[in-house]
């Protein structure tokens, strides 16, 4: 069973291609186009999104403009898909 973030309960792929790397290659899904999911999945997309809030938060207090873009950028990634859900950015 895949430890990414984004399992389904069975185990299952909930990519195209299952990611079992570490943690950098888990957050593909963020920016793989071929990146498919379900409203099944919009808490843990929920979470990661706050996850991403907090971090920009952390680096725009400590100056660090490029990690303050990236969080960004990763939370905008996270919003677009629970759009294309139609699901809420907030539980």
């Amino acid at each position: 069973m895949s430890s990414h973030p984004l399992t389904p309960p069975d185990g299952g792929p909930a990519t195209a291609t299952a990611l079992t790397e570490g943690p950098c290659e888990r957050d593909l899904y963020l920016t793989c186009a071929k990146f498919i999911t379900t409203s099944e999945y919009a808490p843990r997309l929920r979470t990661r999104r706050r996850v991403e809030q907090t971090l920009t938060l952390d680096a725009a207090e400590r100056g660090w403009d490029r990690e303050v873009e990236r969080h960004r950028c990763t939370s905008q990634r996270i919003e677009k898909l629970l759009a294309d859900l139609n699901e809420p950015f907030e539980d």
